[in-house]
């Protein structure tokens, strides 16, 4: 519930101070993995993004996810580490980054070391149990430097602290629990000895970063295993460390099965929170007022979070709230005292750890998923397999439909962005265009054409939208469905813009027709054989009452090479080509073609001209073959049909040849520019070679032109073709007029047009409330994380012996190739649902295969009470 809250009455609030360092509130940011470094552990822009939203919540105190100290103590892909001085410039970043938005935030690393079995034994080999008892001595004092020089490396990137982990599975838990270690040497058989490897660590960090930068650590209250750690052997450890100096201790449990342990501590405390608060009299008892308590474990609620700091608890520490409510310090401050939104009241939310070591997490509100964050639609991408895994095609249509507009397209021609940076069970990314033709192919097959609801409202302003590409055909829906009166103009005599271009084998005009019946249907008005800037001008639209413009008219205009010879009439444009294609008016058979290109439209001419009948086609592209923006499908797909391609070349001149045309043609290597994203092409002299064709088609790429809409125009020039930004509409000089889509990024991608003019229908919906655009480059909640697979193709992590992902359905190339029926097919049902449910991030198996695990654990994997515990030292 919201209620009246007085935060200068709240101890959550007040401010508490470890060493010089001042914490401004009671909030801890618990550790957690994010999995998001770059292969060899530096800081990614990924990774100042998570913390610089972190930052903002509110949080007195973030402790970052596991920082490895040391090579063999890396425990999962892209963490962080701190093995040699080479990081810290990075560190620095993090942690400055995390300063500067944070007002007065703290942060600390949390150093890691692996566990045992990344460690080699006494004999040269790698341990395969978690037992600590082989683990040589001299590897150990490697350990304690490692830690010591962490520390230091940290203290100088300018963290304000620096803690341990000493819980769950990990390292420094597998030398405090007798459960694991069995030694009998100085490491291990007494309490003591088994605190000796913390004590050692904590005395090598003191000679390094000195007497006043802070150090924690992170315990159990309980191992809740056999043989292991019970609250009062943890209060002697907790007791000991508070004596030699620690600053703050860290409340937690559990040392194997986290997930299922915890899934069995919720059952237990029912509805109870605080997992470990049964711990802190005998834990406060014991570090006395030297140091600072924290306490983590299904903490949700301000109530709870008082009471607990009234029995003696300093800090709150939480991770996977924090998740699903970056800013929930300050939703409490303004009053709103309801439980946090972490899904923790359902069944293994901690899930959420795990699946972010594996490349997906389960909190919606703050991780959507890769997929989804990548989707320039903002597609629902795993809530749509949940649907599909369980039969429920209509409602996954209304799903697909509800933030894309052009589904019937998407499904065809959408680069596919999501499926680049998707695991999926098993590591092979899901074919999720795949999935969302067969849920758009059911809806054909069973008649589910439905129109578009529209929305009214009183002041329904007039809104014109210059284009009826997929930027403009967006907007003008979305506009509609907020209640407005879209009018879209095309100089044409159809909609649709570059959409009518794509080859029917890719895109038949029936999937066209449909998406824009159902756009339509929400209520835009169309103008089609007008051009603005020629048969009327900006001023004529305002004068007509519309209330703003936005200008999607595209990107048209070919890029010219200047190529002598190039003004002959057997020199055609990609764009010309596909045009004359779809009308009929191109005739190729047995002819020689050449295309210069490497991008989709080359690649559309090369395979339209088969089917036209030409008898050779090659296409040439100035970069090498892992350059080309050309969608990769497409390639491989006219790879296999024919098309015979030629990398690092470029064409000088076209001169008159036997019947046709002779191209002089040189080759091209690639000269590093420093400061540049690519590589400059450089032409080779002296490797000239001369080749005969009938035609030449140049798909070298298209831009932009307003010249046509109003020369008075001027556009902000910051975002002006940036190809950082393909979605960012921005505005112009004149109040109310918008542009967006390849007009601004240049020739881009069907999904990035529609995503433009999602985004541009926001825009002017702002503007037209009487909202200032808002500048949305840092308001997005959504960070682009793209986690374990961000630095390496899909095929580089799947065992190609092992192949999971289902097999796309194509047409024999023999069949193909003699006409212009589509080329993929649709998947099977029974093929849809069973590559819907490789989805991991709504694995609706789950929760099943982790019960079914636990049952056959049993009771000797863990236990929850002391009572239970055969082990007896």
């Amino acid at each position: 519930m919201t209620g009246k809250y007085e935060p200068d009455e709240s101890r959550l609030f007040s401010a508490i101070t470890i060493k010089k360092s001042c914490l401004k509130n009671r909030f801890m940011r618990s550790a957690m993995a994010a999995a998001m470094a770059d292969p060899e552990g530096f800081i990614t822009g990924d990774l100042l993004n998570f913390y610089r939203i972190a930052a903002e919540g509110g949080a007195g105190l973030i402790i970052t996810g596991a920082v490895s100290v040391h090579p063999n103590g890396k425990f999962f892909n892209q963490q962080i580490v701190v093995h040699n001085d080479s990081y810290i410039p990075g560190l620095k970043n993090l942690a400055d980054t995390i300063h500067r938005y944070g007002d007065g935030v703290l942060v600390w690393p949390q150093l890691h070391c692996g566990a045992a079995q990344h460690w080699e034994d006494a004999s040269g080999h790698r341990n395969p149990g978690l037992d600590v008892s082989n683990l040589g001595e001299d590897h150990i004092y490697t350990i304690i430097d490692a830690f010591g020089d962490a520390a230091l490396r940290a203290k100088k990137a300018g963290f304000d602290g620096v803690q341990l982990h000493g819980a769950h599975r990990y390292l420094i838990s597998q030398f405090l629990s007798p459960a694991t270690n069995s030694r009998s040497d100085k490491w291990g058989g007494t309490p003591e000895k088994r605190m000796r490897l913390v004590l050692e660590i904590y005395e090598n960090i003191r000679s390094k970063v000195g007497d006043y930068f802070p150090v924690g650590i992170k315990i159990n209250t309980a191992d809740y295993f056999q043989g292991g750690n019970w609250v009062e052997d943890t209060a002697v450890y907790a007791e000991r460390f508070s004596q030699v100096g620690f600053d703050l201790i860290e409340m937690s449990g559990g040392l194997f099965y986290i997930t299922e342990l915890r899934e069995e501590l919720r059952k237990k405390a029912g509805a109870k929170e605080a997992y470990f608060r049964d711990a802190i009299p005998r834990f406060r008892q014991a570090v006395g007022s030297n140091t600072v308590l924290a306490i983590a474990g299904g903490i949700r609620t301000p109530a709870v979070m008082e009471e607990i700091l009234d029995e003696g608890v300093d800090l709150i520490s939480m991770a996977r709230p924090f998740l699903a409510e970056p800013n929930l310090p300050h939703r409490i401050f303004e009053g709103d005292i309801r439980a946090s939104k972490c899904i923790s009241t359902y069944s293994l939310c901690n899930l959420c750890r795990t699946k972010v070591l594996r490349g997906s997490v389960t909190c919606v509100s703050y991780f959507p998923g890769d997929c989804f964050q990548s989707c320039p639609l903002g597609q629902d991408v795993p809530r749509i397999h949940t649907l599909v895994a369980q039969n429920k095609y209509e409602d996954a249509l209304g799903l697909v439909k509800k933030d894309n507009p052009l589904a019937n397209i998407m499904s065809r021609v959408c680069h596919s962005p999501c499926e680049k940076i998707c695991r999926g069970e098993d590591g092979e990314p899901l074919a999720i265009k795949a999935i969302k033709r067969f849920i758009t192919n059911y809806g054909m097959q069973n008649k589910l054409h439905g129109g578009a609801v529209k929305k009214t409202r009183q002041d329904g302003e007039k809104v014109a939208i210059i284009g009826s590409g997929p930027a403009g055909l967006t907007c003008a829906y979305y506009l509609a469905r907020m209640g407005y009166n879209p009018a879209l103009f095309e100089k044409e005599d159809c909609l649709g813009g570059m959409l009518n271009y794509i080859p029917a084998y890719r895109l038949p005009k029936s999937c066209i027709d449909l998406d824009l019946h159902y756009i339509l249907s929400a209520g835009v008005e169309i103008i089609c054989s007008t051009e603005v800037g020629t048969d009327l001008s900006l001023q004529d639209l305002f004068k007509q009452g519309f209330k703003a413009v936005f200008i999607a008219a595209g990107a048209s205009v070919p890029n010219l090479l200047n190529l002598e010879g190039g003004n002959r009439q057997e020199v055609l444009g990609g764009l010309d080509f596909l045009k004359e294609t779809r009308q009929g008016g191109i005739s190729a058979a047995g002819k020689r073609i050449a295309v210069i290109g490497g991008g989709n439209t080359a690649i559309d001419v090369a395979r339209s001209a088969l089917r036209l009948g030409a008898r050779e086609i090659e296409v040439y592209y100035r970069r090498n073959q892992t350059s080309m923006p050309a969608i990769r499908e497409e390639v491989e797909q006219a790879f296999n049909e024919g098309v015979i391609f030629k990398y690092l070349t470029v064409p000088l001149k076209v001169s008159e040849g036997n019947g046709g045309l002779k191209i002089t043609f040189c080759k091209t290597s690639l000269e590093f520019v420093e400061e540049s994203e690519k590589e400059k092409v450089i032409p080779v002299y002296g490797t000239e070679f001369i080749k005969n064709f009938d035609y030449l088609v140049l798909a070298t790429g298209q831009r932009g032109s307003l010249h046509k809409v109003d020369q008075c125009l001027e556009l902000e020039k910051a975002t002006w073709g940036d190809p950082k930004k393909p979605f960012q509409p921005i505005k112009t000089n004149i109040p109310g007029v918008f542009t967006g889509g390849d007009l601004v990024s240049g020739a881009g991608t069907v999904v990035d047009a529609a995503g433009a003019g999602k985004k541009a229908a926001s825009y002017i919906n702002d503007y037209l409330q009487g909202s200032s655009v808002r500048e949305k480059e840092n308001d997005n909640l959504f960070i682009t994380a793209t986690r374990n697979n961000a630095f390496s193709e899909p095929g580089e992590i799947i065992d190609p012996e092992n192949p999971k992902r289902v097999e796309i359905p194509y047409i024999p190339v023999n069949n193909r190739i003699k006409s212009f029926d589509e080329v993929v097919c649709t998947l099977d049902e029974q093929s849809a649902v069973y590559e819907a449910k490789r989805c991991l991030k709504y694995d609706l198996d789950l929760v099943e295969k982790t019960r079914a695990k636990m049952a056959r654990m049993g009771r000797d994997t863990f236990v929850l009470e002391p009572e239970d515990n055969n082990y007896s030292e």
